[in-house]
C-alpha cells in the first residue's frame, strides 16, 4: 500500500505541473527519475509552478531545472538562489564573479535581487544525474562557503586582481582533477569505466577503460574525419561549458584516452585548444 501511495503521489505531483512545461518522454523520464530518487534519499520534493523539481536541504531551497528545449542530449541545472544582504551586496558579489566562477563547473550568476549557484550539465542517460547528485551538491556547497569567506575578508581580491589566468586556471584544473579522481572509478555503463582525470603538460583529459568491441568502434569512428568531427561536437556539448572555459583559458588541449580492458591497447582523441575556445565563445552559456 505504501508503494502504491508513493507511485500515485509521484504521478500526481508530476501531473500537476504538466501545463508548466511541455516535456518530451525522455525529459519526463529524467524528471520522474530524479523526483523518485529524492524521495528515496529522504528529501521532500515537489513540482513548482514552473514545472521544476523543488526540494530543501539544510534549510536551503534547491531546484532541478530540466530544459524542455534541449532534447539530445538533455540539459539540466541543479541550482539554489540567495537574496543580497549585509556583506553580500550585488556589487560585492559581482566583484567576485571572475574569481569564483573558475570553480569545478559551478556557475555563479547575479540578477537584480538575487544571485544563483548552478551546476549545469548535458545528459544522454537519465540515471547519470542521480549518480553524480551528491558530488554536484557538494561542489555547490563548497562554492557557497568560498563565497561567504571571500565576502567576509576585507582584503579579498576582486575578480581578476593580480590574476595570472593561465597559471591560476591551471592550478584550479589540477585541483579539480585531483578531486574528480576521488569519485573514480566511475561506471558509465555500456562497458565504459572512467578511471582517471589528469592535467599533464598541455593536456587536460579523461581516461577510460572500455570493452574491446567499444575500442574497435572508437577506432573506426575516430578514423573517419566526418564521424570524428561529429563525435567532437557531441563531447563539447556534453561536457560542462565552465570546465571547457577553464581548459581554454589554461591554454590546454582536451584529451580522451580509451584503453582496452583486456588488450591494454590505447586510442587517444585530442581536441585542440583553439577548437575548445571557439566552442566556448559560441556557447549560449
Amino acid at each position: 500500500m505504501k508503494r502504491l501511495f508513493f507511485v500515485f503521489f509521484c504521478f500526481l505531483a508530476l501531473g500537476m505541473a504538466s501545463d508548466a512545461k511541455d516535456l518530451n518522454p525522455d525529459q519526463k523520464e529524467l524528471q520522474s527519475s530524479m523526483f523518485s530518487f529524492l524521495k528515496t534519499e529522504g528529501f521532500s520534493p515537489e513540482i513548482d509552478s514552473d514545472g521544476d523539481i523543488k526540494f530543501t536541504k539544510s534549510g536551503v531551497i534547491y531546484w532541478i531545472v530540466i530544459s524542455d528545449v534541449d532534447e539530445s542530449p538533455l540539459y539540466v541545472s541543479l541550482q539554489c538562489n540567495y537574496t543580497y544582504g549585509d556583506g553580500f551586496s550585488r556589487e560585492r558579489i559581482e566583484s567576485l564573479l571572475g574569481y569564483l566562477s573558475y570553480y569545478k563547473g559551478v556557475k555563479l550568476l547575479c540578477f537584480e535581487d538575487t544571485y544563483s549557484l548552478r551546476a549545469e550539465l548535458y545528459l544522454t542517460d537519465a540515471d547519470y544525474l542521480a549518480s553524480v547528485f551528491y558530488t554536484l551538491m557538494n561542489q555547490i556547497d563548497a562554492m557557497r562557503k568560498d563565497l561567504v569567506e571571500s565576502c567576509n575578508k576585507e582584503d579579498s581580491k576582486p575578480a581578476g586582481a593580480g590574476l595570472d589566468r593561465s597559471r591560476d586556471v591551471r592550478e584550479l584544473l589540477s585541483q579539480w582533477a585531483e578531486e574528480a579522481r576521488l569519485e573514480m572509478p566511475m561506471d558509465l555503463g555500456d562497458g565504459m569505466i572512467m578511471v582517471d582525470c589528469f592535467l599533464s603538460g598541455e593536456n587536460f583529459g579523461y581516461r577510460y577503460e572500455v570493452e574491446e568491441d567499444m575500442l574497435g568502434n572508437m577506432e573506426l569512428l575516430w578514423g573517419d574525419s566526418q564521424t570524428r568531427d561529429s563525435f567532437v561536437d557531441l563531447m563539447l556539448n556534453v561536457l560542462p561549458v565552465d570546465i571547457l572555459r577553464h581548459v581554454a583559458d589554461a591554454g590546454a588541449n582536451l584529451v580522451l584516452v580509451m584503453e582496452g580492458k583486456e588488450s591494454g591497447r590505447v586510442k587517444e582523441l585530442t581536441i585542440p585548444n583553439e577548437d575548445i575556445a571557439d566552442h566556448v565563445r559560441e556557447s549560449k552559456q
